[in-house]
């Protein structure tokens, strides 16, 4: 009777796990979910959302997706559970044309800088961390909507925040709303 408890127990134990663990990690499965995510979150049913990237950041357990709601940008940070599975930790968005998100995992601190460049006018971008002494630059793809993954030095150890200096293509500095 005891052993039949402990494999009810188990059994329990490892669906529960598979619940809490959903997505399959392919982009088919990730953007279903992401549109089951914004059906929860939003309350709203009828709008287009396109995955554009899903990321994984370095050997950690965490990913990010850049997706599309409509016309504006939005992000999500999935978590890999032991069963090769994602969950959504949390997602994003804002209405300007760029978004810089510090996230923690379990290899350290990560600069996601998300945004729109519909116009490409937008060539590099200095990222300027404002709570750290610490700044890079990086080329922006020529893509309308990107995610732009660093990995930042390991003495970075608390969530980051920036602000940005932006670059055309001649290497002049430019305004971007």
């Amino acid at each position: 009777m005891l052993t039949v408890i402990i494999l009810v127990a188990m059994l329990i134990s490892i669906v529960s796990y598979m619940m809490k663990y959903p997505i399959k990690n392919n982009r088919d499965d990730i953007q279903e979910h992401l549109v089951k995510w914004e059906n929860q979150t939003s309350g709203q049913s009828n709008f287009k959302l396109e995955l554009i990237q899903a990321a994984h950041l370095g050997e950690s357990n965490t990913y990010v997706a850049l997706y599309k709601v409509d016309s504006n940008a939005h992000f999500a940070v999935l978590e890999e559970g032991f069963n090769g599975h994602l969950r959504i930790i949390y997602s994003g968005t804002n209405s300007s044309s760029l978004y810089y998100k510090g996230i923690e995992t379990s290899e350290g601190q990560y600069g996601i800088v998300i945004g729109k460049n519909i116009n490409k006018n937008i060539d590099a971008m200095k990222v300027e961390l404002q709570n750290v002494s610490f700044n890079y630059i990086v080329k922006v793809p020529d893509d309308p909507y990107f995610i732009v993954i660093t990995k930042l030095p390991e003495e970075i150890k608390e969530k980051t925040y920036a602000g940005f200096k932006f670059f055309n293509k001649q290497n002049q500095e430019i305004s971007v709303e």
